[in-house]
């Protein structure tokens, strides 16, 4: 029936050969899923959606019948805090298909959603917006460090800039925990050319 919108489900299925498999459906939704990451505590599943115009970011607790809440919009997948009480993510508020025609100003941003004991908060404090990015074609993953660094890949460029300006190549950058902000590169200028094409595709080693 073309007029029934698909159901997409986000389940916990046991997996464990000394426990019976058991499944805990967490949410339907109406529009299809782009990510799923669950917090260090494994109490709170944050998730991302293809809503229209552009992706959005929710949570929702590992409870029967829990809802599922927003936490931002213009969001492809996360990463938690290695506390689990933030999440950080690239998000831009322009529509998607903006993105496969030019370079888009995003952020890379921060938001609390759970407190010390690992439970969702009543109310989310605003996001922190941490760096000023440009995005192109999808918005790039970031990953948070266990000494509290948050890294992300992006292009390097100076503002004001025209299109000839722009580079191509995606290098892997840090940002430092603290108050104080300030970009740092990862890898060296001599070795930038040594990456893949996609170096926004990474993913960190368990250690």
């Amino acid at each position: 029936n073309d007029l029934t919108p698909e159901i997409h489900e986000i389940v916990v299925r046991n997996v464990l050969p000394s426990k019976p498999p058991a499944d805990q459906l967490l949410v339907r939704f109406p529009f299809g899923i782009l990510w799923v990451g669950a917090s260090p505590s494994g109490q709170v599943i944050a998730f991302t959606a293809d809503t229209p115009e552009h992706p959005s970011l929710y949570v929702v607790p590992r409870t029967p019948n829990a809802r599922a809440i927003l936490v931002d919009e213009g969001v492809t997948e996360a990463d938690w805090s290695t506390d689990g009480q933030n999440l950080v993510y690239g998000k831009t508020t322009v529509p998607t298909e903006l993105l496969s025609q030019s370079a888009q100003l995003g952020t890379i941003t921060c938001r609390p959603v759970c407190g010390t004991n690992d439970q969702l908060l009543a109310e989310f404090p605003p996001a922190k917006d941490l760096a000023g990015v440009l995005f192109g074609g999808k918005i790039t993953r970031v990953a948070c460090l266990p000494d509290g660094r948050i890294l992300f890949a992006a292009a390097p460029v100076r503002l004001p800039a025209i299109t000839a300006d722009m580079p191509g190549q995606l290098t892997l950058f840090a940002l430092p925990a603290g108050a104080t902000q300030s970009v740092t590169s990862v890898v060296l200028p001599a070795d930038i050319d040594q990456l893949p094409n996609r170096a926004d595709r990474f993913v960190l080693s368990p250690d």
